[in-house]
């Protein structure tokens, strides 16, 4: 698989010292996971078989991104060549197989290393309600290698007369126009694309003679509170099999964080809940004013001083003038919509508020002094963890072995507020 050299490359040039050095971290850590789901990632939806309520349906999507493909060299670019297959097992026994072959073309070498815009697949599979286990695999057709992943499918029994949920499917892009609606799964529940809709398709099913349902959409954030609710009432008759619902999430989450869709139905006597979690990252979401500033402070971290402070002093119009001119600056795929440099960033933003937020002290965790030390180096080669004990504080040793360098943070006042006291 290909290396990162032209990020690294690109960023020597126009970040300096640490800017650099967080680069070429970050790309050290893309190799490290060279086969994760950021280059070959895919998602499984369990609904019910629309032509036959006695099977359940699982959805099966793909994305592939170039960087995990061996390309060859043709007369005219570059070509690559591969098989996405799912085989699903009852005990040890397969009892049904699906695949799809995939080819990539592209003009110039560079292409061949771009980790956005994944080449997308799906194909579906309908059994018997049940318990089953299901090998994904992705085999590369110029190399032989394969990647390969087992999982628990758990499908559900929608031919019974209760009311059922399908799997919730964040989503992309969506058109609710049509009977049933065309949409593209945003595959890690995480939106972060400006031009993404941000919305989520449901199917429900109510029971039969049923003459209403009642539906609750909520939101909640991760200190629990309700950020907006869509009730929806539906008016049923003998043809109402499936309920097909379209929720616009963009409208209401200007905020990055983890967030909580609850789905809330009610036909009768009959009632079913479903929740399911999701994310929004800095990345290139619209900000608001005050967004704004915190996101210059925590370029602040990585950035020189003299151009974090041009963004402070900046009228208001300029600093987002500014902003997006220092992502832009720093787009190692400036030929694609997503800017790979700055979602690895707000990536770690969040992971840093999700991990070492302080709650005593109420600093977000991008404040805090384990947050600021993820944020500009990435994950440590390895931490070692020692507990509280009646006369030590805990305290936690991160190792870089790519720096040469350990990291020590110590929880003096036993609160969970860890400070940097010494780097070896």
């Amino acid at each position: 698989m290909k290396k990162l050299i032209l990020i690294s490359f690109l960023f020597t040039i126009f970040l300096q010292n640490s800017e650099a050095q967080f680069i070429n971290n970050m790309t050290d850590s893309r190799r490290r996971n060279m086969f994760g789901r950021e280059l070959f990632i895919y998602r499984m939806y369990n609904m019910a078989d629309s032509t036959d309520f006695s099977k359940s349906r699982v959805d099966f999507y793909f994305g592939v991104l170039n960087d995990i493909l061996t390309f060859y060299k043709k007369d005219k670019g570059y070509e690559a060549r591969y098989e996405i297959s799912a085989i699903v097992y009852d005990d040890k026994e397969a009892i049904a197989e699906r695949s799809v072959a995939g080819r990539i073309n592209v003009q110039d070498y560079d292409e061949t290393n771009l980790r956005s815009d994944p080449s997308r697949h799906s194909f579906s599979i309908s059994l018997d309600p049940g318990d089953y286990k299901v090998l994904v695999k992705i085999t590369d057709s110029e190399s032989g290698e394969a990647i390969e992943k087992e999982e628990q499918l758990n499908l559900k029994d929608f031919s019974d007369k209760k009311l059922h949920i399908g799997d919730p499917v964040f989503t992309d892009s969506i058109n609710c126009s049509s009977t049933k609606p065309v949409y593209r799964p945003n595959l890690a529940n995480s939106f972060n694309d400006i031009n993404s809709d941000f919305a989520v398709y449901v199917e429900m099913y109510p029971p039969q003679n049923s003459a209403k349902m009642k539906t609750d959409f909520i939101v909640h954030n991760s200190e629990g509170e309700k950020l907006f609710l869509s009730p929806k009432e539906y008016t049923l008759d003998n043809d109402s099999q499936i309920i097909r619902e379209c929720i616009n999430l963009r409208d209401y989450l200007s905020q990055p964080g983890e967030y909580y869709l609850n789905i809330n139905a009610q036909a009768g006597k009959h009632k079913e809940s479903i929740r399911r979690a999701f994310h929004v990252f800095w990345g290139n979401l619209e900000m608001r004013d005050n967004n704004l500033t915190i996101a210059i402070e925590q370029l602040a971290l990585v950035g020189n001083k003299k151009t974090i402070d041009s963004m402070r002093n900046a009228a208001e119009k300029q600093k987002k003038v500014l902003f997006d001119r220092f992502w832009e600056r720093r787009d190692p795929t400036p030929e694609t919509r997503t800017n790979e440099l700055k979602l690895e960033f707000y990536r770690r933003v969040d992971f840093s508020n999700k991990n070492f937020t302080e709650i005593s002290s109420r600093r977000p965790g991008w404040r805090t002094d384990r947050g600021r030390i993820y944020i500009k180096y990435g994950p440590p080669s390895d931490v070692s963890r020692h507990d509280m004990e009646m006369n030590m504080p805990a305290t936690e040793v991160w190792n870089y072995d790519r720096l040469d360098r350990k990291y020590i943070f110590v929880d003096h006042e036993r609160n969970g507020v860890f400070r940097l006291v010494k780097v070896e």
